[in-house]
Order: structure tokens, then C-alpha cells, then sequence
């Protein structure tokens, strides 16, 4: 990623606000200084940031399952054991014990393994009926679905006085949660992609845009799917970053975590850091970097940023003319200009939609 230095920001602000933010003498931005702009940048960049999907900020799609476990061949499965097939991007339970020549669950003998579905819609047991090896039926006693592991005649319900009866098992609905860990913005939800069926086991896979039924919605565990599948591509857009850092001091210990805003005393730069481990006194982000990485902000928010501190300060100080001098001179051309560069990238992200689709049919 391309970034813009911190202080690049606030010399743009200043220019236009024609505030000695930072000194010309070498000692860079004060610290009273800095904790009165920290809020305003903080608010420009949560708004940049959410416009769109900038290609900075919105890395490839992942991968992700519902379950651990693919199945595999040649191994063999217990009783009650969950896999996902990619063949048919299911999730199986085995309902008994499966020999390791069985093949993959999609493609199995009936009695071996049941699809777990969020809801079954199996008709209510009749006690007239043969019910074959992994057939369903739903147990108005104790209402629940259940699946025989081998055919079974007439009279043989799947529960008597609450135990379950031989050769019932019961099925369970399935709520598969999609978990992710990658830093997702809390305010977005990002697009669901699936394989390509024809190369559903390669490990970058050509990816299409899910129907528009397969919805995501976050809950206590992650993401959860509306669609019942073992695996998808799930694309996301990293977290806004939240400038918080006091002036480096190097008479401090930083622990891992830890964020300041190291000038480096010449007045040419300054920059937020993180510490990625703990930092002993004196070791700064010039000394020793490997114990510190720059809080990322991208080139192409650099413009928008400078106009919004400026623009947001005036209005706090009353100088409502010259904010509105600023954002009519300034920002909203600069708005229409990220506003074209949007519709381009989505344009093009059609495209490519467009021509993995038809890739995918051939």
C-alpha cells in the first residue's frame, strides 16, 4: 500500500489554516497540539475510509469454513463425526461408522451420512411407511428429525416413551458459524464468493460472486451463512485505524500495542506507530524497527484528509466563512474526484465478475 505520512496531513492543514501546527524550528507538532487534531483526523478517516471499497483497504477474498474437518479419502469416519465435502460444499454427519473405502460423503451409500441442513422439512413419521437407510422423518414426540442407518418396516417409530429406537438416529440442524479473524471493519459486511465448481479442491480457486440469497449476518461466533455450505470466500475490508498515539517519549517503556507519534526532531517527518512488541526506553521507531509498524493511511486519502481537519477546525473555532471557502474550493471537488474513482473501481470489479462467470460455464 502506498501510504501518506501523518504529518504530511497536518502540514496541508495548517497551510490552509494558516495555524502554526507545526514549528518551523525542528521540534515538529506539541503534544497539546496533536491531542486537539486527533479526534478531527479520526473522524475524517472513519468517513474516507467507509466511502467504498478502495482497493487499499480491501484485501482478497478468504477462505473460510463452517466446519475443520474436510473429508478425505481413504480414512475412516466414527459414528457422529462432521465433515465437509468440497465436491458438494455440504456438511455430513456420519449416522454410524464409516469404512475408510466409503466413498466421499455426496457420493456415499445411502445409511453412512446425512446432509446437515438449518431446516429439513421432512414429513412427520407414518407408521405405515418403510423408511429407507438415511431417509428422513420428523418425530412429532419429540420434535425432532431423525434418519435410520439401515431400512426399517412398518411400526418402528423413531422414539418410544423418549428413548430413541434402533436403527433411528436423530439429526441435528445445522447453524455453521464462519469465523473470521482477519480484522474485519466492524461497520461492513463484505461480499460471499463461491469456487468454481469445476476446481473446487484447488487452493486459489477462480472465485464468483454468490447469488444474491447468500447472505451474511454476524453473530456471538463470527459470520453465519444463509446458505448451508461447507466452504466460501468471504471478502472484508480492514478495520478504520484510530490515531490515539501521544508524542514518542523515550524515557517510556511501550508494551506491545502501544501507540505514539514519533517526529523524527527535523520537522520532515512524523508518522504513527504501533509497537509490535515491548519497547524499552529509547527504542524508537528510528533505532529499532522491527519493534514498531506505521499505522497505514492511504496516499489517496491524503488530500481529503488535509481539507477535512482544516474544514472541521475552522467550524470549531466559529470561522464558518473560511470553512465554507475550504470546502467548497477544496473538498467537494476533491469528493466528486474519489466519487469517479469509486465508480471506476466498481466498473472494473464488474467486469471481472462478468468474465469469471462466463469462464466458469465453459
Amino acid at each position: 500500500m502506498i501510504t501518506v505520512q501523518a504529518q504530511q496531513v497536518l502540514k496541508g492543514a495548517a497551510a490552509l489554516t494558516g495555524q502554526p501546527w507545526l514549528s518551523q524550528s525542528g521540534a515538529g507538532i506539541q503534544q497539546d497540539t496533536l491531542r486537539m487534531l486527533l479526534p478531527v483526523m479520526n473522524q475524517g478517516l472513519t468517513h474516507i475510509w467507509r466511502m467504498g471499497d478502495w482497493p487499499e483497504i480491501c484485501p482478497p477474498p478468504v477462505q473460510r469454513r463452517a466446519v475443520p474437518t474436510m473429508w478425505s479419502a481413504g480414512l475412516a469416519y466414527a459414528q457422529g463425526a462432521i465433515v465437509g465435502d468440497l465436491t458438494s460444499n455440504g456438511v455430513y454427519l456420519a449416522i454410524q461408522a464409516v469404512p475408510s473405502s466409503t466413498d466421499r460423503p455426496s457420493k456415499a451409500p445411502p445409511g453412512y451420512w446425512v446432509q446437515l441442513l438449518r431446516a429439513y422439512g421432512a414429513s412427520e413419521y407414518d407408521t405405515s411407511m418403510t423408511y429407507t437407510a438415511g431417509s428422513l422423518c420428523f418425530d412429532a414426540a419429540s420434535f425432532a428429525t431423525y434418519a435410520p442407518t439401515t431400512g426399517v418396516g412398518p411400526g418402528v417409530p423413531p422414539t418410544s416413551n423418549g428413548t430413541v429406537n434402533s436403527p433411528w438416529v436423530v439429526i441435528p440442524t445445522w447453524d455453521g458459524t464462519f469465523t473470521f479473524t482477519n480484522g474485519w471493519d466492524a461497520g461492513t459486511l463484505g461480499d460471499v464468493y463461491r469456487a468454481d465448481q469445476k476446481c473446487p479442491t484447488v487452493a486459489y480457486p477462480s472465485l464468483t460472486l454468490a447469488d444474491g440469497d447468500w447472505d451474511l449476518q454476524p453473530n456471538v461466533n463470527g459470520y453465519l451463512l444463509s446458505e448451508d455450505v461447507a466452504q466460501a470466500w468471504l471478502s472484508y475490508r480492514l478495520p478504520v485505524p484510530q490515531l490515539t498515539g501521544d508524542l514518542y517519549d523515550s524515557t517510556v517503556t511501550y508494551p506491545a500495542g502501544a501507540q505514539v507519534y514519533f517526529q523524527d526532531g527535523t520537522g520532515l517527518y512524523g508518522d504513527f506507530y504501533t509497537a509490535v512488541a515491548t519497547a524499552t526506553a529509547g527504542k524508537s521507531p528510528a533505532t529499532n524497527a522491527s519493534l514498531w509498524a506505521v499505522v497505514q493511511i492511504p496516499q489517496r486519502f491524503s488530500n481529503y484528509l488535509q481539507y477535512w481537519v482544516a474544514m472541521t477546525w475552522q467550524h470549531g473555532q466559529g470561522q464558518s466563512d473560511k470553512a465554507s471557502l475550504v470546502q467548497s474550493r477544496f473538498m467537494e471537488p476533491e469528493l466528486i474526484q474519489l466519487k469517479k474513482q469509486l465508480e471506476r473501481i466498481k466498473s472494473a470489479a464488474g467486469q471481472m465478475n462478468v468474465k469469471t462467470r462466463i469462464e466458469g460455464r465453459r
